[in-house]
This record gives structure tokens, sequence and C-alpha cells, in this order.
């Protein structure tokens, strides 16, 4: 396996404490706390992952023995029941015995060299720290832990484990998993009890989190391994001043090519009418001497419009007339504040698909940043990078899944709006007060890197405040603390208080059954709670935080079945003038489509089996009763 590292599909590197400590005979189910590690680790995770079939050879394992120095005792051992029997020999002192200080940097600099040595991003990777005290040696070793998160990110999980009485000091070991975390790796810190159950829980969740990078990695349409590209992350929180640095990539004027902006009718991307003089390259911004005949090109002078047409190959006219005719060329709302822009060299942000860096726009000097902030949004792995149209194509579904899920955010404001009109009378504030949804619109943008040829990127506002998941892919909800995290964090917002109004709403609108047809477009605007008999019944409670979860099932029933949004991710935040607002970002959609039937919204498109799965553990709050949406389920 060593010669063949491509076939890896996980590497796992196992760090245990073995200082003259670990010979205590203090934990409950073993004869001491090495033994008790060596049986958890055995029968967690080897053999139960082997009996579940989730592991097997091309999964492997190395162990390092720390102590004094850091001994390397398995080295890249495939997941096997060799593999659990060499690790039940490791209880009996003979093999190895618990001896000296527990010194961190020499079991730190292992574990690097170790995960180091598979460098195909087709491979998972996790590591595990285990110690039973605070590290007998001195050294940097949340900086030691950082070199090591920042090159792989999302792709290793890392748990950190502490193992000993109440009074010993773990916050070594809570720095070294938050300075992971800080670099998006899927980090944790535990300390069990002392006896063999809790610990065997710790072990567990870690291979949990192994499990779940692998199947990031692998493609669920083909079922084959995708590779993760090389990138290295930057510290969550790293201030970036106004000025570029030579953090940056820089894309001057000429090497911006196009911007393009998505118009969900067309289905397709059009060119944002470019605002450069077709001759000089420079800004017009509002004072640009439009071409008369095509209207789709703009000059800064008279002069330069004159020595456009003298020249030997001026812009196609007639061409870009048809285009502007056809819609193919637009007029952008917004403000473009220059045609020069920057991204930074290192990811700051990374999900199950894309890399996020960030992106600015930059002065005439290209030095100084200028307008909103923004994040630039690619495809993560080879397999959608490798040429233009790859890449493409890529944003293409990524952009249409955004602007399906806005325009249902649309209609489920819509319908918010309808209840505050219906029941003014009765409570004249509980409904206009209920949060509204908003996803970003972003725009694609093609520019000409000298290096690497014309790349894209998905440009889109930065989101300013606490990041949350609301629900995740299988639409579960997030833990309440996590919620609760952004609620609180919002100065002046209040916390979302029970809504005492009761209503019920009776009978329903026809639905056509759930259909493969790609089109949207026929899915009415009608009131979603017109026709329904209603009354006031009490109570009925209506809180902010349920709004995530009804817009999900809002979507499926709006849709007439067709599908559904999930995995709704980004801030809870509250206007100047006072309205909540979810503003999101990255949405997922499981489109009603029969088994082998194409995936018209990305890999993150699970069908069927992802739209049962958010019915199987959605329950109806109140916010999916009154806007009647509580006996429209998936069948079972």
């Amino acid at each position: 396996m060593l010669a063949h590292k491509e076939t890896w599909t996980s590497h796992s590197v196992l760090v245990e404490d073995m200082s003259g400590s670990m010979r205590c005979d203090d934990v409950n189910g073993s004869r001491c706390r090495s033994d008790g590690v060596w049986l958890v680790l055995a029968k967690e995770y080897v053999k139960v992952p082997l009996e579940n079939k989730t592991r097997s050879h091309t999964d492997l394992v190395s162990i390092i023995a720390m102590h004094e120095t850091a001994e390397i005792v398995i080295m890249s051992e495939p997941m096997s029941w060799v593999l659990y029997n060499k690790l039940l020999d490791k209880r009996e002192f003979s093999t190895i015995k618990p001896k000296g200080p527990g010194n961190y940097m020499p079991a730190l600099a292992a574990a690097k060299e170790l995960l180091m040595m598979n460098e195909s991003g087709t491979c998972a990777l996790s590591l595990l720290f285990f110690s039973d005290g605070k590290p007998s040696d001195s050294g940097n070793f949340t900086q030691c832990i950082g070199t090591v998160a920042s090159q792989f990110g999302r792709r290793l999980s890392i748990s950190c484990i502490g193992m000993a009485g109440d009074g010993e000091d773990f916050s070594v070991l809570r720095e070294m998993a938050s300075e992971a975390e800080l670099y998006g790796c899927v980090s944790s810190f535990g300390k069990p009890s002392l006896d063999t159950d809790s610990l065997s829980i710790l072990v567990s969740d870690l291979t949990s989190s192994l499990t779940t990078s692998m199947t990031e990695i692998k493609d669920t349409s083909s079922g084959k391994r995708r590779t993760i590209r090389s990138a290295t992350r930057e510290k969550r929180g790293t201030d970036e001043g106004g000025f570029v640095t030579g953090d940056w990539w820089v894309y001057s004027n000429k090497n911006v090519l196009v911007f393009h902006d998505w118009i969900f009718k067309k289905k397709d991307f059009v060119e944002v009418l470019d605002r450069r003089c077709r001759t000089c390259w420079v800004d017009t911004k509002t004072n640009g001497i439009m071409c008369l005949f095509c209207k789709g090109v703009l000059f800064c002078s008279k002069s330069c419009m004159d020595m456009e047409n003298d020249c030997d190959e001026p812009h196609d006219c007639f061409g870009i007339r048809q285009q502007v005719k056809c819609g193919d060329i637009v007029a952008k709302s917004y403000d473009i504040p220059s045609y020069s822009v920057a991204t930074k060299k290192n990811i700051f942000g990374e999900g199950a698909e894309r890399f996020v860096r960030k992106f600015n726009f930059l002065a005439d000097d290209l030095h100084t940043f200028i307008g909103p902030k923004m994040v630039a949004k690619e495809s993560k792995y080879v397999e959608e990078s490798e040429t233009f149209v790859h890449r493409f194509e890529y944003q293409k579904k990524f952009i249409m899944t955004q602007a399906t899920a806005s325009m249902m955010a649309k209609k489920f404001n819509r319908s918010i709006v309808s209840l505050n009109i219906k029941f003014s009378e009765v409570h004249p504030t509980r409904f206009k007060n209920l949060p509204r949804i908003q996803f970003l619109d972003p725009m694609l943008i093609q520019v000409d890197d000298n290096n690497s040829g014309i790349s894209c990127y998905l440009v889109e506002p930065m989101l300013e405040g606490t990041y949350e998941k609301f629900n995740n892919n299988k639409g579960e909800h997030s833990s309440g603390a996590n919620i609760s995290s952004a609620f609180r964090n919002l100065k002046g917002l209040d916390g979302a208080p029970d809504n005492d109004l009761g209503v019920i709403l009776e009978g329903s609108e026809s639905e056509e059954e759930s259909s493969d047809s790609d089109d949207e477009d026929d899915i009415g605007d009608h009131d979603d709670i017109e026709g329904h008999r209603t009354f006031l019944p009490q109570p009925m409670h209506l809180n902010d935080k349920d709004i995530p979860q009804a817009f999900s099932h809002f979507t499926y029933v709006k849709s007439r079945r067709r599908y559904i949004v999930v995995d709704l991710q980004g801030v809870f935040s509250k206007n100047p003038d006072g309205r909540k607002l979810y503003k999101l970002t990255d949405p997922a959609i499981h489109r009603n489509r029969r088994r082998g039937g194409k995936s018209k919204f990305g890999r993150t498109d699970h069908g069927r089996e992802g739209i049962k799965a958010f019915f199987e553990s959605h329950q109806c709050c109140d916010t999916c009763r009154i806007l009647g949406l509580h006996s429209q389920l998936w069948p079972h």
C-alpha cells in the first residue's frame, strides 16, 4: 500500500500518551489508563468499522507512542483484523510499556510527517491526540497544529482527548483543538470520565467525522473519489487592512474579461454591459458614449469612438446588437465599483464542494480596496477545475440552485406579508415582525490569469456577523445552542417572543403530483393562505428560530412537490429599519426525480432520498401550520 498512495481512501494518525502516568489503574473497565486506550482503539476504531463495512484495506492507520520521544509503533497499516489484534497486543507491558515524560512537540512533529506523507487529495485524514496530562516539554503547540490544519482544512478531522482526574490541566489540548478549528478542520476537545465507555463515545465520534469526510470526497452519482485541490487555509479572523499585500492575486483592468449575471427566466448567464471604453479600456462610469446602433458598447470620448471606427478590426456591431435584443447583454442594476480586482491566495472558507477566498475591488492604484467586502467561490475539486468549460458549467449549477432558492424566498416573504394583511386587525404587529428570508445575489467574473489561463469566480457580498447553519443537507435542524448564539449576537434584537395568536387553516388547494419537468415557470404566485377557512384558537406560538424549517417545508409545497430547498446557512441579522432577516447562501435543492434521473442542482441534489430525509426529521412548527403546510408532507 505504501507504493500506491493514490489508492488510500483514508489515513488515521493516532497519538497515544505512553508516559509513566499512563500506568495508573484508575480507569473502570481496564487494568490501567494505557490498557483502556488500546482496548477502546481496537474496538471502536477498528473492530466496529470493519463489522459495519465502513472501512477496508484501503483505509490506513499509523500510531505514535508519545513519551520522551515520539515512537512510531505502527506505520501505515491497512485496516484489518490483523491490525485489531496488534492493538490488543499493545495492552501488554511486554510489548510497549508506559514510561518517562510525555513530550508533545516530538509527537506533533511525527504526526505532521505522517499526515504529509500522502499528498493525494483523494485521501481523507484524521488525527487523534490522546494525553492524560499537560505536556512535559515546552513549545508553540498551537502553531504546530495550525501548520498542519492550514494544509488540509476540512479534509482533516482532529480529536484532542484529555483523560485524567478533575484537577488535571488540559488547557493546551483545548487550545490545540480550537486552533485547528480556526483553519476549517472538523476539530473537538473531549474529557471523558475515567471509564472505557466514556472514552469509546469520543473515539466513535472521530470515526464518524472521518466517515463524513470520505463521503464528501466521493462523487455520489458515479461512486468515484474526487481529488481535492491543494490549497493553504488562512486562520479565521485574519485582518486584511485596506490594501493589497503579497498574499493577494491582482487582476488589473485588462485582465478582468467579463461580468456575468444570472437571469432566472433564461436559466443561463448573460453578459453585464461593460462600462469600459472599447478603445482605451478606461472605466467610463456614468459618462460613456454608447454606440447608437448596437447599444452594447461604450466609449469614453468621441475621439475613441472615431478611432474604433477607423481601425482594421472594429467591434462586431451587428452581432452585439443581436445579443442586446435577445437579452444576452444587460445593464446591471447595481454598481460595479471597479474593473480591477484582487483575490486572496489563501482560502478562508471551505464547504463540502467549494473553496471560498476573500475578494476585493481595487482603486486605480491597484493597491487600495474599494467597495463592499466580497467573497469568491470556486470548486475545491480538480475534476471540476481542469478546463474553463468545466469551471463555467460547475458554477452554472450552483448559481441556478441559489437563484431558484431566491425565487422561493420572495414567494415566502410575500406569504408572510399576506398573513400580516389578513390578520392585522386581530394582531397588528406579530406577523409584521416575523423574519424574512433573503439569498445573496451572486455574479460570475471571468479573469485572465497569465499563469493558469482563464478562470471564473462566483462572487457575492461577504456576510457580516455570526455565520450559522440553520439546517443541513438532510434538513436536520441545527442544535439549539448554535442557533441561539446567532440571536444573542444581534445587538438590540429582542429574543423571539412566543406569539399568542392561534390560527388553524383547514382545507387545501389541489396540487399537481410531483413531476420530472424542469420548468418551474408555471409555479403559481397565488396567496398560499387564500381560500382557507381560518379561526383563532389559543394558543399558537410563532418563533423566529422556526422560520428556516418552515421555509424549507414551504418550498416543497409551493413547488408542487417538485423540490425542496435545504442546507440553509448564513447570518441572522437586523436591518436599520428594525426588520429581522435571514441572509443566506449556498443552499442545496433536492429535486423530486426518479432514481437514476438527471441531477439538475448539482452533487448536493440527493433527489427523493433527500426530500424523504427532511420529512423524517421535520416536525411542523406553528409557522408551518399557519401557512397551511402541515397537511402536505412527503408520502410514506
